[in-house]
């Protein structure tokens, strides 16, 4: 199968999220693959890189920032890590004219039953590099870290924990920390963030605690902490929820700071 990636090279180069990347990655891995789009080398537009390539299918990341996306004859395929914005979502996915939509949140897809069947919806879950987050027999030096990004309005739950941290509303004999969130774009995420360095943290810390956001997505985070030998304190995501409590020490905002502590 031949794939034609186009994505333009600042999100590829900046953007601190790499699941999508490295997913394409392993993909390449077993097909004949190219990645392409505004900024690399050589290209002009997203018509005249497929008919060079001439894939199977064409998947693509903001295509309505790709010059030609509109030209584009090969089946077409685009990913959502989160949905929230359905009005833009739907714009972008009907001006695509993209035949599939991978949604890696389940609960998103409710917000497009509306849509014209032509399009494709699949959920597809996230998922983490096995080579970066994975058990590294680290000691436990931290009993609860608190990761992830902040704000009240879409991080209400988990800014409670990041709260108690912070003004060491916890037992004394807690040793707890606060991983900042580095933002979304960075001149170099690959070394910043989402390798080794933080998968390390993750290991050494006997709980990482965060939460599924106001749209209750099971989130990358979901996924990494487990796979770094660390239990997970955090609410349940809005889909398959006794998949996500047979791993997660689970709690929700319903709790007062007393129950969460002795969860914890």
């Amino acid at each position: 199968m031949r794939i034609l990636f186009l994505i333009h090279k600042k999100y590829y180069s900046n953007k601190m999220s790499r699941i999508r990347f490295q997913t394409m990655d392993a993909i390449s891995k077993i097909t004949d693959y190219k990645m392409d789009g505004p900024g690399f080398d050589g290209f002009v537009n997203a018509s005249i890189s497929e008919d060079k390539f001439k894939p199977d299918i064409v998947v693509w990341y903001k295509p309505l920032e790709i010059p030609g996306y509109e030209k584009i004859k090969s089946p077409k395929c685009i990913r959502y890590n989160e949905m929230w914005n359905v009005k833009w979502t739907k714009k972008e996915i009907t001006q695509s004219n993209s035949d599939l939509v991978i949604c890696h949140h389940l609960n998103d897809m409710k917000n497009f039953t509306d849509m014209n069947p032509k399009f494709n919806f699949v959920n597809i879950s996230h998922v983490a590099e096995p080579t970066i987050f994975k058990d590294y027999g680290a000691e436990k030096i931290y009993d609860v870290i608190y990761i992830g990004a902040g704000g009240p309005k879409v991080y209400p739950f988990r800014m409670r924990f990041k709260k108690m941290i912070r003004e060491h509303t916890y037992p004394s004999n807690w040793k707890a920390m606060i991983i900042s969130h580095p933002g979304g774009k960075l001149d170099n995420p690959q070394s910043k963030y989402q390798q080794p360095e933080f998968a390390k943290i993750i290991n050494k810390s006997k709980i990482a605690v965060t939460c599924s956001s106001k749209y209750k997505y099971a989130l990358g985070k979901y996924f990494e902490v487990p796979m770094c030998g660390t239990l997970l304190g955090a609410d349940l995501p809005d889909e398959r929820k006794d998949f996500f409590s047979s791993y997660i020490c689970v709690m929700d905002n319903s709790m007062t700071d007393k129950q969460l502590i002795e969860k914890i």
